[in-house]
């Protein structure tokens, strides 16, 4: 169980890793009723530089991304490297 901004998250499976890090599958629940929130794609940067030139990448892209039903979008970002 990872903790992330104030939510729980289970690891449910690495779906693969490259040049700038790790992706997994993973479900948020909800941890009072035992329950299963919804279930995400997650990415862990290698190494901050390597984020912070992914996020600033995404956030030029974004506007032109919207029209794409197959490019996923960022929900969150952390607010520190850690």
């Amino acid at each position: 169980i990872v903790p992330f901004r104030g939510g729980h998250y289970r690891v449910v499976e690495r779906l693969g890793s490259g040049g700038v890090g790790t992706t997994f599958k993973v479900v948020q629940l909800d941890r009072s009723r035992n329950e299963e929130l919804g279930t995400y794609v997650a990415k862990v940067c290698h190494d901050e530089e390597a984020g912070r030139r992914a996020v600033s990448a995404y956030r030029l892209a974004r506007s032109h991304l919207l029209q794409h039903q197959s490019v996923s979008g960022i929900f969150e970002v952390a607010s520190e490297w850690r």
